[in-house]
């Protein structure tokens, strides 16, 4: 941009005899953020030696590189409030191991002179090369200055804990959005054949938001998008699998029932299915000793471990890939899978909620610990009976499977209304 500045502001004012003598091309501009950078780290680091201080730093990366931007949160100059600063944007040129992280920091603060003594507080992600007790970069860090607390990410906490419960549900909700919207992004004639579905439908046409794995506040409105077009994506890739299915035989997935429970897990994870037929074999009726193989194949898919029986190479089944819309349209035809996105669709929320709060811009340090026990609080009373609750505190309720007695009933456990109403219609 530099180099095209001068010639650009000379066209744009060619009456100014300002922009005519202007002249700052890539060399003077990199000089002068250079010299207001160094003045603004000289500022910084003076705040730092005279009060307490926070450090932040996550690896970044970008082509070759490693960065690590190093945050830091110090008090102002009347110590009255707390400011935030980026201090350096360094990289790593070497594995990034917990010693050699550290030793970045640890470079960056010697250059200007900063010392440990006064370093409150280490915050990172929660990986193990930033928190492990003995190798990580908090260890190394606790060598300087034994009373740094190690403040992990809460959001990226809660994200794990919801990214675990969702993976015993039998589908992936996170790759049931990413194919659906990849199958019609970059296509004009499928997004205008949804729209006609949409249409048919008697639905408003809306996109298929895009997902993002690691922007956890996308989910929610995805899947609300998701189950607010359900009827007319079923629709439409019914119609997308049609002309590959004329003339053939039905596979799979297509004849097997949508409302049979539960729902094997080679459909939702593994994007397989086994193959009933075996290599070598004509005849349309399956021997007895094929029919061995396509049971241990399914068996040894939905358990996602290898079957321990031995069985002929004649007789062992092939897996076939499922193509993406035949995985969209095995979710979309199946009540189970669609219960499961709409107990979702009521359980996110909650999740959001509490990222919302704490990834607000100020400090509310104060804040998280009320934020996740009111979240913890929120999920108990779905399945906990209030009797079990009541008088205790959040963290001393048993909510353990082995205490049913402090547990509701199936009829009593809050799965939304949405769940709720579809759960009783599919059963009338």
């Amino acid at each position: 941009m530099s180099d095209t500045a001068t010639k650009c502001f000379k066209q744009m004012f060619p009456d100014s005899p300002i922009a005519q003598k202007y002249s700052c091309s890539r060399t003077k501009s990199r000089v002068m953020v250079e010299e207001l950078a160094r003045d603004t780290q000289t500022d910084i680091s003076g705040k730092m030696k005279a009060w307490p201080f926070s450090v932040a730093t996550d690896g970044s990366n970008e082509g070759n590189e490693k960065f690590f931007p190093i945050n830091v949160n110090v008090l102002s100059n009347d110590g009255l409030s707390v400011e935030k600063h980026l201090l350096s944007f360094p990289s790593l040129h070497a594995d990034a191991t917990g010693e050699n992280s550290f030793k970045l920091l640890d470079g960056e603060l010697k250059k200007h002179d900063i010392g440990w003594e006064k370093c409150m507080a280490m915050g990172s992600d929660n990986a193990s090369v930033m928190t492990g007790k003995h190798k990580g970069v908090i260890a190394y860090c606790h060598k300087k200055n034994e009373d740094i607390f190690m403040a992990g990410c809460p959001c990226h906490l809660l994200h794990l804990a919801a990214e675990k419960g969702a993976k015993e549900l039998e589908v992936s909700i996170e790759d049931m959005l990413i194919d659906v919207y990849y199958y019609l992004d970059k296509s004009t004639k499928r997004k205008q054949a949804l729209q006609a579905f949409q249409t048919l439908c008697g639905e408003e046409q809306r996109k298929i938001l895009k997902h993002g794995s690691t922007r956890w506040l996308s989910m929610g409105k995805c899947l609300e998008r998701l189950l607010q077009q359900w009827e007319p994506l079923t629709e439409f890739f019914k119609s997308e699998l049609e002309p590959k299915s004329k003339g053939k035989t039905t596979s799979a997935s297509s004849t097997s029932s949508a409302n049979d429970l539960p729902v094997p897990s080679y459909v939702s994870n593994k994007g397989t299915v086994p193959s009933a037929s075996s290599s070598g074999t004509s005849s349309k009726q399956p021997s007895s000793g094929s029919k061995k193989a396509t049971v241990s194949s399914t068996s040894s898919s939905v358990t996602g471990r290898p079957n321990s029986s031995k069985q002929p190479s004649t007789e062992a089944a092939t897996p076939n890939k499922l193509t993406r819309p035949e995985r969209v349209q095995d979710i979309l035809q199946s009540r189970t899978k669609k219960l499961y996105f709409l107990f979702l669709n009521n359980v996110i929320p909650e999740f959001d909620s509490a990222n919302v709060t704490l990834q607000r811009e100020y400090h509310i340090i104060h804040q998280v610990r009320p934020v996740v026990l009111k979240l913890l609080k929120s999920l108990l009373v779905r399945f906990v009976k209030p009797s079990a609750m009541l008088g205790k505190s959040v963290l001393s309720v048993n909510y353990s499977t082995s205490s049913p007695a402090s547990l509701k009933s199936d009829i009593d456990l809050v799965i939304g209304h949405g769940a709720r109403s579809y759960l009783w219609l599919i059963q009338c």
